[in-house]
């Protein structure tokens, strides 16, 4: 709280670096409250501690958190305390994931502010022997879909949510880097706004939206983001249409033909009887 007095630092800032803040007894001399000793937000305070209550978490023993599943097994296996998180506190089940990360990593006294910055060249994601977008690539949409895939290109990480990783790679737009896409030894959270790293462009769609993966995982667009050209997905082919209008023309000559044969016979019909009467 003592950052919300310093001249110049508004409510946003303030929520922005308060996550990179961490209050111990050491450097505080006291504190009260346990998790601003942690990577938790603030904000997310509330979440934490019904985390740390269900799973029977303790800040102070790293046993407790031992004895969770891997991470990679958290979707499954811990399907229904992230259910009920995400629907008491109004949150996706990506920022539960997170929170429980976040507090996991405490726990555990990992920082992953520095974790894989020092990245040897053959891991996942690091930019050592990757190349930027050719000039032709960086102009133009429509040439940088037909190269896809592009596998090891230099990127710029702008921006971090709870499902992903916005990052600047030299095209007209920043792509995706979706957390499924990170594999199993990144974690989101080790990576920094401003951080080069290694990427895969596995496709770009009808709407200038680019598809990446962390490079060196060999990952390959899904097919529904394999799309061509602007409107192409959309537009039939000329055979097609012309099908199409030939049946249309056809139906409507037999609509008017049979139409005209039943309007025949109905007036036949109508004058005999007319007759008879007479």
């Amino acid at each position: 709280e003592d950052l919300r007095s310093v001249t110049g630092l508004g409510p946003k800032t303030f929520e922005n670096c308060a996550a990179f803040v961490r209050v111990t007894p050491s450097t505080s001399g006291s504190t009260t409250e346990p998790l601003d000793a942690t990577l938790v937000h603030p904000e997310s305070y509330g979440l934490a501690k019904w985390l740390l209550k269900h799973l029977k978490l303790d800040l102070k023993l790293a046993a407790s958190a031992e004895t969770l599943p891997t991470k990679s097994e958290w979707d499954t296996k811990l399907k229904g305390a992230i259910g009920k998180a995400s629907a008491k506190f109004q949150v996706s089940s990506e920022r539960v994931l997170a929170v429980l990360e976040n507090l996991v990593d405490s726990i555990l006294n990992v920082d992953p502010r520095f974790d894989g910055l020092a990245s040897p060249s053959k891991k996942p994601g690091s930019p050592a022997g990757c190349t930027e977008l050719s000039p032709e690539q960086k102009s133009s949409s429509d040439n940088l879909r037909k190269s896809c895939p592009l596998r090891g290109i230099v990127g710029v990480v702008r921006n971090i949510a709870d499902f992903g990783v916005f990052v600047d790679f030299g095209g007209p737009n920043d792509g995706l880097l979706h957390r499924s896409k990170l594999g199993r030894d990144v974690r989101m959270e080790s990576l920094l706004i401003g951080q080069e790293i290694g990427i895969d462009v596995l496709a770009v769609d009808d709407k200038e939206r680019a598809s990446l993966a962390l490079h060196g995982l060999g990952l390959n667009a899904d097919p529904s983001r394999r799309a061509g050209p602007k409107g192409s997905a959309s537009r039939p082919s000329s055979r097609t249409a012309a099908s199409k209008r030939s049946f249309a023309s056809s139906t409507k000559r037999g609509t008017k033909r049979s139409y005209a044969t039943t309007s025949k016979k109905a007036s036949k019909t109508a004058n005999g009887g007319k007759r008879r009467k007479r």
